[in-house]
């Protein structure tokens, strides 16, 4: 009997091991990308290039999906940023789409300017309200039992 349950612990231990080298390995493939704007809804170079390497790994990682959040500046009527972010968000959510990849692995949200990044030492307030203007891409493994 002693040896039995000895066994059935063995077995419990590796498998739970196993089970946590899985998770901990798709906790590791989860990537945030940053899609910063100039104006508006229009990309930067910067931008488009962060998008094709979310096309890239959402290609080479078909069981991963991608949040799609857009951000604003804080300056100004929080509807309207809320809105501008949305467009942000949904203009990235269709260049990944036009690449190729499936909607439904996709979602999407504007939260204007209600998580602003830290403002730098001495940074401009155009230049810090500037970089606020952005999409952020979380590419994210589903969980291990999905």
């Amino acid at each position: 009997m002693t040896r039995r349950l000895f066994g059935l612990a063995l077995i419990v231990l590796a498998t739970g091991a196993v089970l946590g080298t899985h998770w901990l390995g798709n906790l590791a493939s989860t990537q945030r990308l940053t899609v910063p704007f100039a104006r508006g809804t229009e990309l930067t170079a910067e931008g488009r290039t962060a998008i094709e390497r979310a096309v890239v790994f959402l290609t080479e990682h078909p069981r991963h999906h991608a949040s799609v959040v857009g951000h604003s500046g804080t300056l100004g009527d929080a509807d309207s940023n809320r809105l501008l972010s949305q467009q942000r968000a949904e203009a990235v959510a269709d260049r990944l789409i036009a690449a190729g990849i499936d909607r439904a692995r996709l979602t999407t949200a504007g939260i204007g300017g209600s998580e602003p990044l830290p403002r730098r030492d001495d940074e401009p307030t155009l230049a810090y309200q500037g970089r606020l203007a952005r999409v952020v891409v979380t590419l994210v493994h589903p969980a291990p039992w999905n």
